[in-house]
């Protein structure tokens, strides 16, 4: 059975959580996983801080053609 779900920035944070707690109990083992789930927390974050420059670009531009 298969689960569509959406994948959120907070969700994937409480994996974070949950994998640390796996590489603390069990060690370098786990250490993979936990890369993978960070690698993926960075990926979906990354878009949104671009897009938060970007738009400060544009406001700054914006109010530097006004003066």
């Amino acid at each position: 059975m298969r689960i569509d779900k959406e994948i959120t920035l907070a969700g994937i944070e409480e994996d974070l959580l949950i994998v640390a707690e796996l590489v603390d109990r069990y060690g370098d083992e786990m250490q993979p996983l936990l890369d993978r789930v960070e690698a993926e927390y960075n990926k979906l974050r990354r878009p949104a801080a671009v897009d938060r420059i970007k738009a400060m670009l544009a406001e700054h531009h914006a109010e530097a053609g006004r003066d």
